[in-house]
């Protein structure tokens, strides 16, 4: 199973890896055009491998959200400049989805 990468480049924006637990992604996000800071807190996703049209083989992997995931199983947390009170509601949403999986 490949997992996800800790430190991800995306245009303008750095994607590192905060946090993991077994069921659970904090991500913090930093955007050097703007220099805006937020968070991305997410659930574990498995995804099986498969072959794409192309022929190239997709191996099994965890999945980072797609912009349709946020609000079902994923969540940008920003609070403007405020990057201390994101960063805490972030670990909240981090921590009740890592002790939801536990108890089921």
């Amino acid at each position: 199973m490949k997992d996800i990468k800790s430190i991800i480049k995306k245009g303008t924006k750095t994607y590192r890896q905060i946090m993991e637990s077994p069921n659970a992604y904090l991500y913090e996000i930093t955007d050097c055009e703007t220099h805006h800071i937020y968070y991305e807190v997410f659930e574990r996703k498995e995804v099986k491998g498969r072959i794409l049209p192309s022929g190239i083989l997709m191996s099994d992997r965890v999945a980072y959200p797609s912009n349709s995931d946020f609000g079902l199983w994923a969540w940008c947390i920003s609070k403007g400049s405020d990057h201390k009170t994101a960063l805490e509601c972030a670990l909240i949403r981090f921590h009740s989805l890592s002790e939801l999986k536990e108890v089921a």
